[in-house]
């Protein structure tokens, strides 16, 4: 009885690989083995129920996994290529000459041109540790809260610190920041930017001449000048009580902000009361909102509505190339369309 048994299982694996190697376009022995073509063309087989598979791109592109310990893709065409091993505990990336691993998230190390001995690069153990080599060639090292060199990290081209946050130093650009107890106490000065604050007692912004924002005991009272050509005026904010904006070009009424707001302008005009319930504007974006239940938004381009948020909304998007739209109906439909204008042939 049990001898007949392994019989038939071997025959039944027989079949199964005779398939395979007779590359049958089709074979369904789920959750053992399957075999097929999905909707986007790519070649796949499936074992083990979902442990186990194998896709084929078209294009070239390869992605073979052993759930959930092993996953891989490699991509020829766009030179891309990465490894998993029990995602995300350890990731291996490469893009073009771009290398890049982690592990647990927290250690990494990027190689942005592995052809370079000499190129960028970046270790860190975050948040404790950084070593690496800046697009200006230049080595740094890090070690938090004592102190060192980071570039090219965060926006910030350079930073610099001794026993953080007692004293810090960044570059962006023309623009630089020292700081003392860091962000309590800072001062920017280059690129026309001139700021000095200390978190939250006081703080006074100043670019060029197209701005000027001071605060005085945040987020209570602040204040706004613009000097902008087309747009100059100035504003306030007595948080959470009143607001006024006036603008050679546009005028605003806040009340207990951001809840209630007025706003009527050259270009747009707009009314939030209470924000979100009830929102109306005018303009270059035409809104009316009753939410969550019914609202419609449109601009040049673009066109949204809902019907008892989040349940059902549609979306569409528009232009001489190419229009596209969307419906969902959560939680059962979801349908999305692109529809390209056909051109005619010169005559």
């Amino acid at each position: 009885m049990n001898l007949g048994r392994y019989v038939r299982f071997g025959i039944f694996l027989v079949v199964i690989f005779a398939a395979m190697l007779a590359g049958a376009a089709d074979v369904d022995f789920a959750p053992l083995f399957s075999r097929d073509t999905d909707v986007f063309g790519r070649s796949r087989w499936r074992a083990l129920g979902p442990f186990l598979e194998w896709n084929q791109a078209p294009s070239g592109e390869v992605f073979w996994a052993a759930h959930p310990l092993y996953s891989s893709m490699d991509d020829p065409d766009r030179k891309r290529s990465e490894a998993n091993l029990l995602w995300p505990i350890w990731v291996n990336k490469r893009i073009d000459n771009q290398s890049m691993w982690q592990f647990m998230v927290l250690l990494y190390r990027n190689d942005y041109d592995v052809t370079d001995p000499d190129g960028r690069y970046r270790l860190a153990l975050i948040p404790f540790y950084f070593q690496g080599r800046g697009l200006d060639g230049k080595p740094y090292l890090a070690v938090i809260p004592l102190g060192g060199v980071i570039r090219d990290f965060l926006g910030w081209d350079e930073t610099w610190f001794v026993l953080f946050p007692l004293t810090m130093y960044n570059r962006t650009n023309q623009a630089e920041t020292r700081s003392l107890l860091w962000p309590i106490v800072s001062y920017t000065w280059g690129g026309g930017h001139d700021r000095f604050r200390v978190l939250p007692v006081y703080g006074i912004t100043r670019f060029r001449m197209d701005y000027e924002k001071r605060f005085i005991l945040w987020p209570f009272w602040s204040s706004v000048k613009y000097g902008y050509p087309k747009s100059s005026g100035s504003g306030y904010v007595l948080f959470p009580l009143v607001g006024h904006l006036k603008l050679t070009d546009q005028e605003t009424w806040m009340f207990v902000p951001p809840l209630i707001r007025f706003s009527k302008g050259t270009k747009q005009s707009e009314v939030n009361c209470p924000w979100p319930l009830f929102q109306w504007s005018s303009g270059e974006i035409n809104k009316l909102y009753f939410w969550p239940f019914w609202g419609h938004k449109s601009m040049e381009g673009n066109d949204s509505s809902f019907v008892l948020w989040p349940l059902y909304r549609q979306a569409r998007r528009y232009g001489p190339l190419e229009e596209r739209a969307r419906i969902m109906l959560m939680p059962i439909l979801y349908y999305k369309s692109e529809h390209k204008p056909s051109r005619e042939a010169p005559g």
